[in-house]
């Protein structure tokens, strides 16, 4: 019996311990899952674990095409190793760890070799050009560099090199102004007005060099103060023994070695400086862009010689009202400085296009080269008796007024082509600003005006004035009171035309643009001691 109980507690023991057993074996399946050979990874799947995924070559680096995707090169202790077998004309590519290989080992025929190192070679290649013409260097220096290699142009320049180093910046600031005024007074169609604003600013240079012998110097500067500080040079310098020993192009120098005659700076040309054994000869051909002047102060004043020719008169600044004052003006100074005119200005408005966008004595004007003239370029606008300039002297305001639609401005332009008018050479249709007192000067005497700044050759000016003449009141133009704003309906306002869009000397009102007032570009000019010397060749 003891026996027997003895064998029953070893066996209720060993029972215990099994189920133990199988009850940790649970725990610990349940943290550590099964490895199952079904599922194992494939050396060429993804791993998406990896937030940019990656994937391992099967075949050599040679025959597998790169991936673009963020991968570390191969350790340095992988050898790649490539025999050429000529009896069988195969490449065999072989990749170790030590004396082990890392891969299976690879082929290649001579055919996918030669179509291999050709692609490598176009890739070289293209490379290759694209870094020679390429402005940005490694460095951050805009340099390329090309080496043409040809032994006449070494003799010719003095190497085979072409560099280019451009520097500089370019700013295009870009904008605009918009607005809307809410005056009745304005028509609604003058009420919303914008305009774009840009400003180019440009500060360049360039150094250009062929070989030794020929550079290229470019300075360009939008905002330069004087026009001396845009350089363009082209120098060409020759050796010692050489007979050239200078050529240069562009904004030159003639500098002399003699006192007595002293050199000239700032020409803009061509110079040359050769070299016959001890005989040296400058020769230069150039315009001349710099001139000298001499001030010589004496009492506290200062004295000044001026030089001015003809032909550089004040252009689109200076106009006379009519052709009757243009026929009197020699007689009226023939006695100066008592002036025999028995025509006086009373009032005058000067319109000019409005290009600043001014919303203010701003409408729509239809201005007429034949109206108010004696003798009118159309001669069937002619009547005979008429001696003075006035809206009635010929028939051309009467037809305007006979013709209502010419006044809505819609129709002022077909309304004028109508009457047997051609536009830009007997009338212009413009939006136009009437200008402040203070922005000209007129003569009541001699009948004309003076424009405080210059006009943009396709401006235009029209003008209405009124004058007496032997105690007689006439009129040429209308007022801006004459036809007031109308919100509703606006009408165009009818000026005498002193200035269209296109200059044409052929045309009566070439002959208004005064030709005789020149200016010395210099102020503070007192009447004293001033001489006045007029020279003629002929």
């Amino acid at each position: 019996m003891k026996k027997l109980f003895k064998y029953k507690i070893v066996f209720a023991f060993a029972f215990f311990a099994c189920l133990v057993l199988k009850n940790s074996l649970k725990a610990r399946n349940a943290y550590m899952p099964v490895f199952n050979w079904a599922e194992a990874p494939d050396s060429n799947k993804k791993d998406t674990t990896l937030k940019f995924p990656i994937t391992d070559r099967v075949a050599d680096k040679y025959n597998e095409p790169a991936k673009s995707e963020f991968d570390l090169k191969d350790p340095s202790n992988i050898k790649t190793s490539v025999e050429y077998d000529t009896s069988s004309r195969y490449y065999t590519i072989e990749e170790r760890i030590g004396n082990s290989f890392y891969r299976n080992p690879n082929y290649m025929t001579l055919e996918e070799f030669i179509k291999y190192q050709g692609t490598k070679d176009e890739e070289a290649y293209w490379k290759k050009r694209s870094n020679s013409f390429g402005l940005i260097t490694k460095k951050g220096n805009t340099a390329p560099k090309i080496d043409l290699g040809n032994a006449i142009f070494d003799r010719l320049f003095g190497g085979t090199g072409i560099e280019v180093k451009p520097t500089g910046n370019l700013e295009i600031p870009l904008g605009g102004s918009w607005q809307y005024i809410q005056n009745p007074t304005i028509p609604e169609a003058q009420r919303r007005w914008g305009i774009f604003d840009f400003d180019v600013q440009m500060n360049l240079s360039m150094l250009a060099k062929i070989g030794d012998k020929m550079r290229m110097n470019f300075n360009f500067n939008s905002k330069a103060t004087f026009d001396f500080e845009n350089q363009t040079k082209l120098d060409y310098a020759g050796k010692p023994d050489q007979i050239v020993k200078k050529i240069e192009l562009g904004n030159v120098s003639f500098p002399l070695r003699s006192s007595l005659i002293q050199g000239v700076q700032s020409l803009f040309g061509a110079y040359t400086q050769l070299q016959f054994g001890r005989l040296t000869v400058s020769s230069v051909v150039s315009q001349q862009k710099s001139k000298k002047e001499t001030i010589t102060l004496k009492g506290g004043a200062q004295s000044q010689q001026f030089a001015v020719t003809s032909d550089n008169y004040d252009v689109n600044r200076h106009f006379l009202l009519d052709q009757t004052f243009r026929g009197n003006y020699n007689n009226a100074l023939s006695e100066f400085p008592l002036i025999k005119s028995q025509a006086s200005i009373t009032k005058i408005e000067v319109w000019l296009t409005n290009r600043n966008g001014s919303t203010e004595n701003a409408r729509d004007v239809l201005a007429f080269m034949d109206l108010g003239e004696v003798n009118p370029y159309n001669p069937a606008l002619a009547k005979v008796g008429k001696t003075v300039a006035d809206n009635t002297t010929n028939a051309l305001y009467q037809q305007l007024l006979q013709t209502p639609s010419i006044r809505n401005i819609g129709n002022a332009v077909n309304g004028a082509l109508s009457l047997g008018m051609i536009g830009t050479r007997d009338f212009e249709k413009t939006y136009a600003r009437k200008l402040n007192t203070n922005d000209y000067t007129f003569n009541p005497k001699l009948g004309f005006i003076s424009l405080n700044t210059s006009l943009n050759p396709d401006d235009v000016v029209g003008v209405a004035y009124q004058y007496t003449y032997n105690g007689r009141v006439y009129q040429v133009g209308e007022f801006a009171q004459d036809l007031p704003p109308d919100t509703i309906n606006p009408k165009v306002l009818f000026l005498k035309l002193l200035k269209s869009t296109t200059n044409n000397p052929t045309l009566p009102i070439w002959k208004l643009m005064m030709k005789n007032v020149y200016s010395l570009n210099s102020g503070n000019v007192s009447k004293e001691s001033f001489k006045l010397n007029v020279f003629y060749q002929d």
